[in-house]
């Protein structure tokens, strides 16, 4: 498993993009003033943040009265991303398949499961490290084509959905 010290994250709002690390969270002074309310200081800059409503790596915030949809892709996201598995036609994704080689540690669905976008569907380990595949959509779990200990290949079915 990769370290906390490593990590990084992007932030999608809109058409704008922004990336932090551990070391920035580190810099920064968060405190909750009340349920869901954060006062933010970082770089001699202060923020009011109330979370309105989050689900998986979706959130919505309101900072100075705006309201901001935020999407949050860690670094296997990110690297999915590069790898060209983007998710923006994520309304129509009827399937998943492995993006990489790697030894299927755990599945975490069923058939029949109905899922919704940020829901871990399967654990892959793959260049040593552990990987959640997480869903992308509303669906329902039509078939699994993968069981704990089997190695799958690039582009392989893993999951289907309804």
């Amino acid at each position: 498993m990769m370290g906390t010290e490593n990590k990084s994250w992007k932030i999608h709002t809109g058409d704008f993009v922004f990336s932090f690390s551990e070391e920035d969270l580190k810099n920064a002074h968060v405190a909750e003033t009340g349920p869901g309310i954060y006062h933010v200081l970082k770089d001699n800059r202060s923020q009011s943040i109330r979370i309105l409503s989050a689900s998986g790596n979706h959130i919505q915030v309101e900072a100075d009265g705006e309201r901001y949809d935020i999407l949050i892709k860690d670094e296997f996201q990110q690297m999915l991303e590069a790898l060209g598995f983007n998710n923006t036609q994520a309304a129509r994704v009827k399937e998943i398949k492995a993006p990489m080689p790697g030894l299927v540690l755990q599945i975490a669905v069923k058939e029949g499961d109905s899922i919704k976008p940020g829901d871990k569907l399967i654990i892959l380990e793959a260049m040593k490290m552990e990987n959640s595949i997480l869903a992308t959509t509303d669906a329902r779990v039509k078939q699994i084509h993968v069981t704990p200990g089997m190695g799958v290949e690039k582009d392989q079915l893993l999951v289907e959905f309804e």
